[in-house]
């Protein structure tokens, strides 16, 4: 009992650790999305990610010229923020999808606004793109 006491301790500190780098991993890109999303929507001024899960990312803009834009350029967006985060993510991520939420509060602090337009973001497809 005792032999295989400390196998089980190691794996358990091992994995204990693991989970908390993947966590900052998160944390990182989760601040390196929200700067570059800074950088390519300048007009943007509620960001929220959220990426929850570890398999579904949520980015919600406060943005009012996206919000009144056509679905175009919303999903161009969406693609472009998809983009990025699979850059910053990389290829074995556990991400699998995601949504652009726009809305016209420019003060919002909720995932799911009530004016919200969800745009899908499709991780896998620019995944496999990006990642071939």
């Amino acid at each position: 009992m005792k032999k295989l006491l400390v196998p089980l301790v190691v794996l358990l500190v091992i994995a204990a650790m693991s989970a908390c780098n993947d966590e900052e991993t998160d944390s990182q890109n989760v601040q390196q999305l929200y700067d570059s999303i800074g950088v390519y929507y300048p007009t943007a001024q509620a960001i929220r990610i959220n990426p929850l899960d570890r398999e579904n990312l949520i980015v919600v803009l406060g943005d009012l010229s996206l919000y009144n834009a056509p679905p175009e350029v919303r999903q161009s967006a969406a693609t472009k923020i998809g983009t990025i985060a699979v850059g910053l993510w990389g290829k074995h991520s556990y991400l699998k999808k995601g949504s652009l939420v726009i809305t016209r509060d420019l003060r919002n602090e909720k995932n799911d606004p009530s004016d919200g337009i969800a745009t899908p973001i499709n991780i896998d497809s620019l995944r496999k793109v990006m990642f071939p």
